[in-house]
């Protein structure tokens, strides 16, 4: 093989130093600019901590329930319990109730008829629902299907429709003129359903919504009212 020209190989030299110093000097410039932009805009370390490959920033999801607390749902439970039928609440005025609540009812199978109780300052605070009367003969029939019927309504809400159940014995409701038979205690809230004999021989389906504390109150004033007399010869002894 012919030896390299030594003109030559002192050229390739030149264009090979050459080259080194251009690499070296591009990545000096990138480094200085990195440098400059960097001073430039003072960037949290946390902040470049969530920058990823793709220059992606990834925005740290915020909980609105822990930060504020979750109120939503005991809201719409306080909501709730403050209606007692319907668009019916409790504390409303007789007007209001009758302008919002028709008197008789149809729900699923059978029509029912409704009535309500008002403390000493005109405030609704019990209604009772109630279904056609039925005679003696057809309380095992036509009135349990009205009793389950309308059990079956309420416990599609609250549960319990196991305890639906059978009517009691004619004879105990004969003594006790009003059985309930199921109940569901809400906080505000109290709903019993049972049966009445409002007759010698008329038996009725009856659904008592009622406002705990108010009802409390109502009975105490109604008590002192009634028996004015007696409590103030008591104070004497």
């Amino acid at each position: 093989m012919k030896p390299l020209d030594s003109s030559f190989c002192f050229s390739l030299l030149i264009i090979l130093f050459s080259l080194g110093s251009c690499i070296s000097e591009k990545f000096d410039t990138n480094a200085n600019q990195a440098e400059a932009l960097s001073s430039a805009v003072s960037i949290p370390p946390d902040t470049i901590a969530m920058v990823t490959d793709t220059n992606e920033r990834q925005i740290p999801e915020i909980s609105s329930a822990a930060e504020s607390g979750d109120t939503s749902k005991n809201a719409g439970d306080q909501a709730e319990a403050s209606y007692a039928y319907g668009r019916v609440k409790f504390g409303m005025l007789k007007s209001e109730v009758e302008a919002c609540n028709a008197k008789k009812q149809r729900l699923v199978h059978y029509n029912y008829h409704f009535t309500y109780s008002f403390n000493n300052r005109g405030q609704l605070y019990a209604i009772y629902i109630h279904s056609e009367p039925e005679k003696t003969i057809y309380y095992e029939t036509r009135l349990q299907s009205k009793y389950d019927n309308l059990c079956r309504i309420v416990s599609e809400k609250y549960g319990n429709k196991r305890k639906c159940g059978q009517l009691p014995s004619i004879f105990d409701v004969m003594n006790n003129k009003t059985m309930y038979l199921v109940k569901w205690q809400l906080a505000e809230k109290r709903i019993q359903i049972g049966v009445s004999q409002k007759l010698l021989d008329d038996y009725t389906v009856i659904c008592k919504i009622s406002h705990p504390a108010m009802e409390e109150e109502a009975i105490k004033f109604e008590y002192a009212e009634k028996n004015k007399k007696w409590k103030e010869a008591s104070e004497k002894f």
